[in-house]
């Protein structure tokens, strides 16, 4: 939500102060801000509709996962590195 916010806010300011394409009144004002909060309100209520809640669980094969020692290291590293060479 705050890079949308943020999007936002850097239209109104790219349209309202950098171009002066519309100009800041009372009237414009309120309306920017008011559709900022409607835009926030709708993302924010897709986001809890479309997001998964509640209790999730996924059942699946567990594949282990280890950290290279040297020698494996060495091997696929080392391998990649004669390719680019």
């Amino acid at each position: 939500m705050v890079i949308v916010a943020l999007l936002y806010a850097i239209l109104v300011w790219l349209l309202f102060f950098k171009l002066r394409w519309l100009r800041w009144g009372w009237g414009t004002g309120t309306f920017t801000v008011i559709l900022g909060a409607l835009l926030c309100a709708v993302f924010v209520g897709c986001l809890s509709y479309l997001a998964p809640t509640g209790r999730v669980t996924v059942i699946s094969r567990v594949v282990e996962v280890a950290p290279l020692d040297t020698i494996g290291w060495l091997l696929l590293y080392g391998r990649a590195l004669t390719l680019y060479l």
